[in-house]
């Protein structure tokens, strides 16, 4: 049987985030459609180790973000054509990690609290203190690591959730089918001793699939009721082949099979005969809509090894 490798968490966690953090995270894009807050923003970041791309507008920041990756992106409020707030959800869908700082000379509570909403990071007053800006700059990263690891641990999670679903699925039908095996095996080597019972089993899990067929059951029903008739003389084996063989009343299950089939102590019936008797029973040995399941699956006779009409 084939084993699913075990994934290696912090491996896992680290290739992941390895695989998204590249020189991106040292760029920051700065937006602002005045050019000297553009240019003494951009002196300032450089100063501190930051590679820095400029933009005058919303759209030229939008067509910045498809052509480089970028770790953050400082963007004012207020501009011509698309503002600050419009920016936010357009660069986002470039760069799901994308870390935004907006910046503003209009100290407005609900732009901030919009701004966020819309998934910006921080939000700074102009004119901004230049510790004030290296200090947002540094949590907006912090932020947008933590983010990013948390997105693969729940990456990680799914993918093994899902490997471990499938690992069980599969020993789960191992066990059943070893299970089922070994009980076939001794269910014909009982079969194989008796003649009247020779090949029963084989015809009441068909009977009875077709019969969860007729009835419209969903496949994996189907599908156990197959296996329930294939086994369901399992208990057979530990009882003596003299009380097997004893005359005695029919049981609920697999009366259509065992009326026609020859018996130590009878003839077989006739499937019309055994279909007539069984009518007779349907509300006491057989509930009524599986019967007429059964007397539909009988006249087309669909089962092999099932006595036909006609």
């Amino acid at each position: 049987m084939s084993t699913i490798p075990a994934i290696d968490p912090v491996g896992a966690i680290e290739a992941a985030v390895a695989a998204t953090v590249d020189d991106a995270l040292r760029r920051i894009l700065v937006v602002d459609d005045e050019t000297s807050i553009r240019l003494a923003l951009s002196r300032f970041l450089r100063t501190r180790g930051f590679e820095v791309e400029m933009a005058d507008s919303g759209a030229a920041a939008i067509s910045a973000l498809k052509r480089q990756r970028c770790a953050l992106m400082l963007c004012d409020l207020r501009m011509p054509g698309m503002t600050g707030l419009e920016v936010v959800p357009h660069a986002l869908a470039v760069d799901q990690d994308l870390g935004i700082i907006m910046l503003t000379a209009v100290n407005d509570a609900t732009s901030a609290t919009e701004a966020l909403t819309k998934g910006a990071f921080d939000y700074l007053t102009k004119p901004v203190e230049l510790p004030d800006l290296e200090a947002a700059v540094e949590r907006a990263l912090a932020r947008r690591m933590r983010t990013m690891e948390r997105r693969a641990v729940d990456h990680l999670i799914r993918e093994e959730v899902s490997l471990r679903t499938l690992q069980l699925e599969r020993e789960k039908g191992a066990l059943r089918e070893l299970t089922v095996s070994v009980a076939e095996t001794l269910i014909n080597a009982m079969e194989a001793k008796d003649v009247y019972l020779r090949g029963h089993s084989v015809r009441v899990a068909e009977l009875g699939a077709a019969i969860a067929v007729e009835l419209d059951l969903p496949d994996h029903v189907v599908e156990q009721v197959h296996t329930a008739g294939r086994l369901h003389d399992v208990g057979k084996i530990g009882i003596r082949e003299s009380v097997l063989n004893k005359n005695g009343p029919l049981t609920a299950a697999d009366a259509f099979d065992a009326l026609t089939s020859k018996r130590a102590y009878r003839d077989p019936m006739s499937a019309v005969a055994t279909l007539d008797f069984l009518q007779a029973q349907a509300g006491a040995l057989l509930e009524p809509r599986v019967y007429e399941a059964l007397r539909v699956v009988v006249t087309a006779g669909a089962v092999e090894g099932i006595p036909r009409i006609g």
